[in-house]
């Protein structure tokens, strides 16, 4: 999920891997007009991500 308003842009949703978040907050902050990024990502647990496609 990503959203932007007034330039900021919220980056949400699930992640295996949740180093994976400071590498999606760069690159959302590399595009032009982009002021700030909140970041609202869960990691999944082990059994769960076996379930998520």
């Amino acid at each position: 999920m990503s959203e932007t308003s007034q330039g900021v842009v919220t980056l949400g949703g699930q992640l295996r891997d949740t180093a994976l978040i400071p590498v999606a907050a760069r690159l959302a902050r590399a595009v032009e007009g982009v002021v700030d990024v909140e970041c609202h990502f869960r990691g999944v647990g082990r059994d769960e991500a076996e379930r998520t496609p």
